[in-house]
């Protein structure tokens, strides 16, 4: 008998196979062999959430992937398009608002929920869907995914045509005897065999865990270059030899040890997909080496990466880059990435910053690092004036709620303030979080790429100038709940004009 979280599960299934443009154009029919899924889900919901008289034999396809997920809750909408997430939630009973910001994910990906999927939610709610435009100019980016990474998700998932693949392509599954597909077997999902390679991914995409007490998602992290030899006790296929691939991780972000999560090696030959190998999630018991999570290290000094690497059982490699953005002895980009995986005893390559040797026209600009360390002395009640302008806006997520002025400056309850926002109980304030922060603190020179910022609108004039703004944040944050950020604006004399506080979605 279907009840109402197995016909919302069908209906979810039903969303996948629905291509829809981002314009939210009325969706094409579904692909037939799905079609019953849909139509039986549409009639098992009935309204008000009761109980049909009838079931569905679907096969093993029954399986459920999102196990975290009870009746009622937000679905992911992880490597979905705008327009595939909005009818996954629509299918959902959801009643869905569009919000479009700046994301290191190509433009038109959905790049999260708010309440955040898992969340329990009853139907005919408002669910906000916000929706990926692409990197702002000037941003440096960590994730070098692009449009064919995530439309091979989409094929995986069926919600998309087949990629270009060569005239023949060759498959494996977790180290298993390869076989070969035409190209017309390998554009159709079902061709791939049993138990399906393709479904490996579907799932993880899927999937929610719950990570300190938030349900969170996956990211999709990729690499260019020569799988390694080894993976987790599975061993490269012997033909493909040394060849360069493009391997796509489905992982969680959690600092610490690692399993090993689903992935999939695409090798090209001239722009065509010949071969495919593909590994199934793996935990320490699988026999691979074991794995640490890269901790952030970007705004760092060397000696401060090089102390934490050690401590992780992780070694240190740094290359010096002539720059007049950053400041000497700091880290600016890291390879692998940060929150990805390392196996223990291996490199991280470090680029640290050098002044050139032509010297810098730094003019009179602040040492924005300055500014942000007498903020938080003010925050946290070691000097009694904060190096502020007059007056100083105040923000809270992009939008502006009030302006104080030059005597309220100095009084740290002035900066508090009480909007429903992110799940926060009021009051809230930069100055709160910063006081209240126990652990080490970290500077960047914009807004770092957290999982679970939430914003209510677009970055403001005047925050929107990395050589301006300087972000305050935890050096280690665990769940959503601990994620925050406090971005100052700083004018040419060193003073802070503007406060905007960032707070992660519970």
């Amino acid at each position: 008998m279907f009840d109402e979280h197995e016909a919302r599960r069908l209906l979810g299934r039903a969303a996948d196979t629905i291509e829809v443009s981002s314009a939210l154009s009325a969706p094409p029919p579904p692909r037939r062999r799905t079609a019953l899924i849909a139509a039986a889900a549409v009639a098992a919901l009935a309204v008000g959430g009761g109980i049909v008289a009838s079931q569905l034999d679907i096969g093993d396809d029954n399986q459920d992937p999102t196990a975290p997920h009870a009746d009622g809750t937000v679905p992911s909408v992880f490597s979905h398009s705008e327009g595939s997430a909005r009818a996954l939630l629509s299918a959902a009973g959801y009643d869905v608002k569009i919000e479009e910001r700046h994301a290191c994910t190509e433009a038109g990906r959905a790049e999260q929920t708010r309440p955040v999927a898992g969340s329990p939610l009853p139907a005919r709610s408002a669910v906000t869907l916000v929706v990926s435009l692409g990197p702002a100019p000037g941003w440096l980016c960590e994730s070098i995914s692009n449009k064919s990474d995530w439309e091979f998700l989409d094929f995986a998932n069926g919600r998309g045509p087949a990629p270009r693949f060569a005239k023949t392509v060759t498959v494996v599954l977790d180290g298993g005897k390869p076989y070969t597909l035409t190209s017309d077997e390998a554009s159709d999902p079902d061709a791939w065999g049993d138990p399906l390679p393709l479904k490996v991914l579907a799932d993880a995409t899927h999937e929610v865990q719950q990570i300190n007490g938030t349900w969170v998602t996956p990211v999709l992290a990729v690499t260019n270059g020569i799988p390694k030899l080894d993976r987790c006790g599975v061993t490269r296929p012997a033909f493909v030899g040394f060849r360069e691939a493009r391997t796509l991780d489905i992982e969680f972000l959690v600092d610490g040890v690692f399993g090993c999560p689903p992935s999939v090696d695409v090798y090209r030959t001239d722009g065509l997909i010949d071969s495919v190998v593909i590994h199934n999630k793996k935990g320490f018991g699988a026999g691979g080496p074991e794995h640490v999570g890269v901790p952030i290290l970007v705004g760092h000094t060397y000696a401060e990466a090089e102390d934490r690497l050690r401590s992780l059982d992780l070694v240190a490699e740094a290359r010096q880059v002539a720059t007049c953005t950053d400041r000497p002895g700091r880290v600016i980009a890291q390879r692998p990435r940060q929150t990805s995986r390392a196996v223990r005893g291996s490199a991280v390559m470090l680029d640290v910053a050098k002044a050139p040797a032509s010297g810098c026209d730094y003019g009179a600009a602040p040492d924005m690092e300055d500014v942000a360390e007498l903020f938080v002395k003010f925050a946290r009640g070691e000097i009694s004036s904060p190096p502020v302008d007059t007056p100083v806006d105040l923000y809270l997520g992009h939008t502006l709620q009030k302006t104080i002025g030059a005597v309220d400056a100095n009084d740290p309850a002035t900066y508090d303030l009480c909007t429903a926002y992110a799940g926060v109980s009021c009051p809230m304030s930069a100055v709160r979080l910063i006081s209240e922060h126990a652990g080490g603190l970290q500077y960047d020179a914009a807004i770092p790429n957290l999982s679970c910022l939430e914003t209510l609108g677009e970055l403001p004039p005047g925050l929107d100038d990395p050589r301006r703004t300087v972000a305050i944040s935890p050096r280690e944050a665990g769940g959503c709940g601990e994620q925050w950020v406090v971005l100052l604006s700083v004018n040419d004399v060193g003073q802070v004009g503007a406060v905007d506080v960032v707070l992660g979605a519970p």
